[in-house]
Parts: structure tokens; sequence; C-alpha cells
């Protein structure tokens, strides 16, 4: 009897678990191109020199402070990846130019629009869209862009 409470129990908790199923999968790119509800996307690599973590890579490639005079290497490696971008698809964007209401301690702005995305990418003097890295949280089963969230580089 103890077995199949315990049983029912464990049943019902991962019935109310809907997100348990999305297959995530982290890329890091810059976004060269939006059509329609399609974000295409090229491959990036993303290193801070006063990162612990990125020591390793950073070693690995030779990177000198002359590759890296901001502290930061940022370069597109190889793969190119078309993402659809779904109605629940956050972009959470590093607001410098003082386009949107943002939070005010890191500048960060969170929308789901589209418009908005365009809005921030588009470089005001040439009219193309800039080139910024993103961490893309990916649904794999779908292809759905879950979250891209901007990476600070300067």
């Amino acid at each position: 009897m103890m077995f199949a409470l315990i049983l029912v129990f464990s049943i019902g908790c991962k019935k109310d678990e809907p997100q348990a199923n999305i297959q995530r999968k982290e890329i890091v790119g810059d976004i060269t191109s939006i059509e329609d509800e399609k974000l295409y996307v090229h491959e990036s690599i993303v290193l801070n020199a006063l990162m612990e973590e990125d020591q390793k890579k950073i070693k690995e490639l030779n990177l000198t402070s002359e590759d890296m005079p901001s502290g930061i290497y940022h370069e597109q490696t190889g793969e190119k990846y078309e993402f659809t971008i779904g109605e629940k698809t956050t972009f959470i964007l590093i607001d410098t130019r003082d386009n949107f209401d943002h939070n005010p301690e890191n500048k960060e702005y969170k929308t789901h629009s589209i418009e908005d995305l365009r809005k921030h990418l588009l470089n005001p003097k040439t009219g193309e869209i800039a080139t910024y890295p993103f961490l893309f949280i990916i649904d794999e089963s779908t292809n759905e862009i879950i979250e891209a969230r901007e990476i600070f580089v300067n």
C-alpha cells in the first residue's frame, strides 16, 4: 500500500512539470539577420581575460593582450544556424543607447518583441544590423529560441 502511494505521488509530481521535457541547448553567436519569425545566427566565441574559466581557452588560442585590448576576445567561429522565434521567446538586451525603459542598475531590458530586437540591433549610422554576441537557449526538439541574452562586449 505504501508503494502505491509513493508511485501515485511521484506520477502526480511529474505531470506538473511541462518544461522538464524540453531538450535545451546553449549556443553563443551573433545575430546576422532577422526575417519574419526566423533568426539567423553565426556561432562565435567570447572570452574575458578576467574570468578564470576562460583562461584555459585563452592559452589554447595563444591570445595576447594585443588580441584582447579591452580584455575581451570576440570572434565568429564557424557554424551558422537558423532558429525560430516563438511568441514566448524572451530577448534580454543591454540597452546602452537608452532606447527602452530598462533596469537602471545594469541596463537590462527584457522583451518578447521582435521589433524591439530589431530596433536594438539597428546601427543608427549605417542602417544595418550591428553584430553583438548573444547566449541563445534553444529547445532542440522545435529549434525554437527560449531565451536570447546579449553578452556585453565593450
